[in-house]
């Protein structure tokens, strides 16, 4: 690679790290302004310079909010909600979440080229214009799908994380209602005792309890529960808690049944697991335990058999 070319991407990357750190720091400032033009509403009410430094502020993050929407492509309600539908199943739950994710994923899509040109393309030695070439679109690659890749993950373990819980989440709701307790306080009680074995679905069920609270209906709130989720067996809770409320029966005997067998469900994957276990052992048994064994056990014997030829063939 010319020097030229190595200094100008050098400098390339420290304007885009400046560029970077100043981004950093105006949004700390812009947040500490916030703070203080709420302190100053809250302080001076109604009067003019509550007015003037709140209106001003609301003003300037709207146009703000509006700036970042059309660079992530918010502006398309469909694709904000989808958006953010994906990274709250994987377990991100900030508003600016899902607008922080698209912003990352085109930073490093733009800066691991550059890393790749000044820091890997140097280590190879001389490469060629294609080589480079191919490099840079290699590590532009995995900045753009490394990010969505690893949420799939975490939604994947999210996923599992949720079906391993949700009979004991079942369970606690089953008990806290034949303790008396409606089914929106059950919730609210289970939303907290849950954190224990997992945030998340605590922080979904404290979601759910929320839009309840703010007028929605049940059923359509555990609908957007078991969207969040992305859990065929919440899925399958909303629609048995509707159709027992249309039928007039009693949701607590509902959540008992479900509940029970949501439990066989859990020891029946298990029991699947601890069944394909012999078989997944088959590969790493067959490339590094068996070798190792047929070595320690036929070395011996072959020494002793060369010995042997060795003597037969020089008589001594």
């Amino acid at each position: 690679m010319p020097d030229d070319l190595q200094i100008w991407l050098m400098l390339g990357s420290a304007f885009l790290a400046a560029a970077t750190v100043a981004a950093l720091a105006g949004n700390a400032i812009l947040t500490r302004r916030r703070l203080r033009a709420r302190l100053a509403d809250t302080t001076l009410g109604d009067g003019d310079a509550g007015m003037i430094g709140g209106g001003v502020f609301r003003e300037w993050k709207s146009k703000l909010s509006s700036v970042e929407d059309r660079f992530v492509g918010f502006d398309d309600a469909d694709l904000r909600s989808k958006a953010r539908m994906e990274i709250v199943r994987a377990g991100f739950f900030s508003p600016d979440a899902a607008k922080a994710f698209i912003i990352i994923r085109a930073a490093l899509a733009i800066l691991l080229p550059i890393v790749g040109a000044v820091l890997i393309a140097p280590l190879i030695g001389n490469m060629t214009a294609g080589k480079q070439f191919f490099l840079a679109l290699f590590m532009a690659f995995l900045g753009y799908f490394g990010p969505d890749s690893y949420i799939k993950r975490r939604q994947r373990l999210l996923v599992e994380e949720y079906r391993n819980v949700f009979p004991d989440f079942l369970d606690l709701l089953v008990v806290c209602m034949d303790a008396g307790s409606s089914l929106n306080a059950a919730l609210e009680r289970v939303g907290r005792d849950i954190a224990f074995q997992s945030k998340a679905l605590a922080t979904n069920v404290q979601l759910l309890v929320s839009e309840m609270r703010s007028g929605r209906s049940l059923v359509d709130a555990l609908d957007s529960f078991s969207l969040r989720l992305g859990l065929d067996e919440a899925a399958s809770l909303s629609t048995l808690i509707k159709q027992s409320a249309e039928l007039g029966s009693d949701i607590g005997d509902a959540l008992r049944t479900y509940s029970d067998e949501m439990r066989e469900k859990r020891l029946s994957r298990a029991e699947e697991r601890a069944n394909a276990l012999p078989v997944k052992m088959v590969v790493p048994m067959g490339f590094f335990i068996f070798p190792v064994i047929l070595i320690t056990v036929l070395t011996p014997v072959i020494i002793k058999i060369a010995a042997a030829l060795y003597v037969l063939r020089h008589g001594h």
